[in-house]
């Protein structure tokens, strides 16, 4: 993924048939980032699919923005469901991943501008928190690190 400082998630769920109070939850790599119960005869909807004697509740869901730097984000989405064979599933679709997006000079940052930098891509280099194609007076541009330097001075004396 792009380097982003957020993320957002928009997922359609569906509680399918004779829930009784189990949980499904969302997570975004390991953390819970939401959770819903459903009971029979609580805010049933419909039948969408499953038993035609059980009606089922959807749910359009939209959670963050929340903080999320890595370059990977598994999302996850499981339930607590105890009951074997058709009574009891779920599903989901419609599943939308929204990133905030660092300024094209950072590689990490925790907002949107050049200002809010933690790391650089190359040719930009890091002074605080800003990224810029050059570094203040006294100071160079170490292309190993993509970060502000000061210039060191070896002073020889000889007698």
């Amino acid at each position: 993924m792009p380097p982003h400082y957020q993320a957002l998630v928009s997922i359609q769920l569906f509680f399918i048939d004779s829930w009784s109070g189990e949980i499904l939850y969302v997570r975004a790599d390991d953390n819970t980032i939401y959770q819903d119960s459903h009971s029979v005869g609580c805010c049933d909807t419909s039948n969408v699919c499953g038993l035609e004697t059980e009606t089922d509740k959807t749910r359009s869901i939209t959670v963050g923005p929340f903080s999320h730097t890595a370059s990977t984000l598994t999302l996850n989405i499981t339930t607590n469901l105890d009951e074997a064979g058709d009574n009891e599933s779920f599903g989901f679709n419609s599943i939308f991943i929204i990133l905030d997006l660092c300024d094209s000079p950072c590689l990490t940052c925790y907002g949107m501008t050049n200002d809010t930098c933690t790391s650089c891509n190359s040719g930009w280099f890091l002074e605080g928190t800003t990224c810029d194609s050059t570094c203040p007076q006294g100071k160079y541009g170490n292309t190993a690190t993509n970060t502000c330097e000061r210039m060191r001075l070896n002073i020889i004396s000889l007698n």
